[in-house]
């Protein structure tokens, strides 16, 4: 499993056996690119971003704690990485979230349709940041609300809060994609 795998790695690095960050990035890679893509909306600074997180991995892992989830760990340092750099840049604005109001929806049956979607960025790129991101974490990552609360910053309610929203979102962008 993944988990294992990756916190091998990690007591690997503080063992000073570095070569393991190479499997840490066959493992992860992806998952940090796309992340910090989703956060700078810039495949440059993502570049950037991505390199800096394993970096910081090979520099940090000794703060690993074992038995927590080094995915989401991962995933924590691609978030406080990626915000860095926008600060750096001065492009980081916070805009104001408004409460949404959402009707019952089948959240699985979604979430099979969207993870087998092909263009899921076209759909992705329509939702407000936080969306994005946490539609990445949950669903593309694998990350649990609790943990990408932690990783964001924010409560967990907020975080099922704006997961519902974006999930009722991207069912409309759909179901109007598949009506024309």
């Amino acid at each position: 499993m993944i988990t294992e795998r990756l916190e091998f790695y990690i007591q690997c690095i503080v063992a000073k056996e570095t070569v393991a960050l190479k499997n840490i990035y066959e493992l992860m890679g992806k998952e940090v690119f796309s992340y910090a893509y989703t956060i700078s909306r810039d495949r440059q600074l993502a570049e950037d971003i991505a390199q800096d997180v394993f970096i910081k991995i090979l520099s940090s892992a000794d703060s690993y704690k074992v038995g927590r989830n080094p995915k989401a760990w991962i995933m924590s340092i691609t978030h406080n990485e990626a915000v860095d750099a926008i600060r750096k840049r001065k492009h980081f604005a916070l805009s104001d979230l408004v409460e949404p109001v959402f009707s019952e929806t089948s959240i699985d049956s979604f979430e099979e349709n969207l993870t087998s979607e092909i263009h899921i960025e076209h759909y992705l790129s329509q939702l407000e940041p936080i969306q994005q991101e946490i539609i990445k974490l949950h669903l593309l990552s694998e990350i649990s609300f609790r943990e990408i609360a932690q990783i964001l910053n924010i409560t967990l309610g907020k975080v099922g809060w704006q997961y519902k929203r974006a999930v009722s979102q991207l069912q409309l962008l759909m179901k109007d994609e598949v009506m024309r």
